[in-house]
């Protein structure tokens, strides 16, 4: 419902009498009358209305959502010397210039709830939303109600900058998918799921605003001029239309010059599955408002009459050439765009998800690689797949990296570290084990192109790394086993805490220096400082254990001295 209040002239106390005490009408006019600049005789006029009150009923104490405010010029009510009545009931002189009222009119605030009539201009809105349907409570106002101002009112400008500025900064900091007050829910695993996947669904709606935004106001707009179908005929007669229509071509191919040019010059940056998904999603945004523009028949209308009346046949040529280029681009990165986006759920786990999900996703990921593979024209390319295959093992490298941590493994409960680190372990084994598994399906059908990668690019970080997930889960059980048997069993056993206490001392002294490694263990380039760790572990290992069997021994020893005496 709209709301139009033409006639702001008269006497508006009779009609504000009803709203007057109610504290929610007043907070609402406290906040339109600083958002829209007006002043409170502006308002109360408003409420003279009576479907104006029904309007904001229906959002205070109804079912309706949204609230939208707005303001425009009006000459209603400056006739008949009504000027002069206005200022007057309202207090003010005819000098008076807090009033709303302007030379060429007056301001006329208006109200609409869920929709915006089609045939208004908007300048500066406010709006406000119900958090929560029913009646809005005077004392919860505040916590029930969002509100906000768009300065250009309702625009693809505006939708732009909240969602670069605002949504998407707020949901991508750190910890915001994992906050319950942001889900309103307190199940982690949800939260952490819904968090991503939405993340990931606001980036690529964000990335269409701004495509749909440049293609109709950004630089990539191009000058179309409007063709008439009598052109087709005339052109051959017509000198003056073909040469304006040569010099816009002329710009059409230098734009798609300075597209394509741009586009050749970026490069994937990050070793990072999703990155280079949202690489190929930038550039199809980016080719598809240049080329879009030049498929729409108003171009073609003006090739059409370039064919049939110019002389100019290199330009021609030129932009055919230029154009079935852009064309080829768009129609690579559209491709991909489809077939990494079936993929995207595994990459996005692979990165923010459990190691658990990791290892349940690693074979149909694999198959649904091996399915782009057979389709996709540009990844079924040795290069590029085996580019995105390390892209995905850099992922998993990286992902057991930051799950494995050195400093805190020894401090968490034993069942819990080894869980952790025979998962790690799994996922990076299952790299490289379902890979092999996949390649000899297709030499076994022998219908599909072999997979012939290189496996040293692929593999040979996460093999190392399941090789120091064998050794941290050799060093945890001989931590672990030695914390076991050196209990309170033990010391009741031998009657000697004081001796088994000093001996958990040298045990808990044997994992120190490992939380204070001074480099990255899954670093190949550190592999002989790894080697000699493991081995001083080691060695420590075997002093303590000659040293509990002798505590032993000699326990044992005084315990059958005290018996015989």
């Amino acid at each position: 419902m709209e709301v139009i209040m033409s006639d702001i002239a008269g006497n508006v106390e009779e009609a504000t009498l009803k709203f007057a005490p109610d504290s929610r009408m007043q907070w609402l006019k406290g906040k339109v009358c600083i958002a829209l600049d007006i002043s409170d005789s502006v308002f109360d006029a408003f409420l003279k209305d009576e479907a104006a009150r029904s309007c904001l009923t229906g959002f205070l104490d109804a079912s309706e959502l949204c609230l939208v405010f707005f303001t425009e010029e009006s000459r209603s009510g400056l006739e008949d010397g009504s000027l002069e009545r206005l200022k007057t009931e309202n207090g003010a002189s005819s000098a008076d210039a807090n009033i709303e009222v302007e030379q060429r009119g007056v301001k006329v605030l208006h109200a609409c709830t869920n929709h915006f009539a089609d045939d208004r201009t908007f300048r500066t809105v406010m709006y406000f939303v119900k958090l929560e349907t029913g009646r809005i409570k005077p004392e919860q106002v505040d916590r029930t109600v969002e509100y906000g101002v768009l300065p250009l009112g309702p625009s693809l400008s505006t939708l732009e900058q909240l969602l670069f500025q605002l949504f998407i900064p707020a949901l991508a900091r750190d910890g915001a998918p994992g906050e319950a007050s942001f889900w309103a829910s307190e199940d982690a695993n949800i939260m952490e799921h819904t968090g991503s996947e939405l993340l990931s669904s606001m980036r690529r709606f964000s990335l269409q605003v701004l495509s749909a935004n440049q293609l109709l106001t950004g630089d990539a707009q191009l000058f179309i001029p409007a063709v008439s179908s009598e052109s087709l005929q005339k052109a051959e007669v017509d000198y003056e239309l073909v040469l304006q229509l040569e010099t816009v071509v002329t710009d059409w191919v230098q734009a798609i010059d300075i597209v394509i040019r741009q586009e050749t010059e970026k490069d994937i940056l990050e070793n990072n599955p999703l990155v280079e998904l949202e690489f190929w999603r930038e550039r199809s945004n980016a080719l598809s408002r240049l080329y879009e523009q030049l498929n729409f028949y108003t171009a073609k209308k003006v090739l059409a009459v370039m064919e049939a009346g110019s002389t100019n046949l290199d330009l021609l040529g030129s932009f055919k050439t230029r154009f079935a280029e852009l064309a080829k681009m768009f129609r690579e990165a559209k491709d991909n765009v489809k077939f990494l986006t079936t993929m995207e759920r595994h990459f996005k786990t692979i990165k923010v998800g459990p190691l658990p999900r990791v290892l349940e996703i690693i074979s149909p990921m694999m198959n649904a690689l091996r399915m782009v593979w057979i389709i996709s024209r540009y990844y079924s390319d040795d290069a590029h797949m085996a580019s995105l295959m390390e892209r995905i093992a850099c992922q998993i490298v990286e992902k057991v990296r930051g799950e494995i941590n050195l400093k805190i493994i020894f401090n968490i409960p034993a069942n819990d570290a080894s869980f952790k680190i025979n998962t790690a372990k799994s996922v990076l084994e299952a790299w490289s084990k379902v890979y092999l598994e996949v390649r000899e399906h297709i030499e076994v059908v022998g219908r599909d192109p072999r997979w012939e990668f290189d496996r040293i690019r692929l593999f040979e970080q996460t093999g190392y790394m399941a090789c120091i997930c064998t050794d941290l889960l050799h060093i945890l059980e001989v931590y672990y086993d030695f914390h076991n048997f050196l209990g309170p069993e033990l010391k009741a056993v031998t009657g000697d805490s004081q001796g088994i206490d000093s001996v958990v001392q040298k045990v808990a002294a044997m994992v120190e220096p490992l939380e204070k490694l001074p480099f990255d263990i899954f670093d190949k380039s550190y592999a002989l400082q790894w080697s000699a760790t493991v081995s001083n572990f080691n060695t420590e290992k075997d002093i303590i254990e000659h040293l509990t069997k002798a505590f032993i021994d000699t326990s044992f020893k005084k315990l059958r001295s005290a018996e015989g005496t």
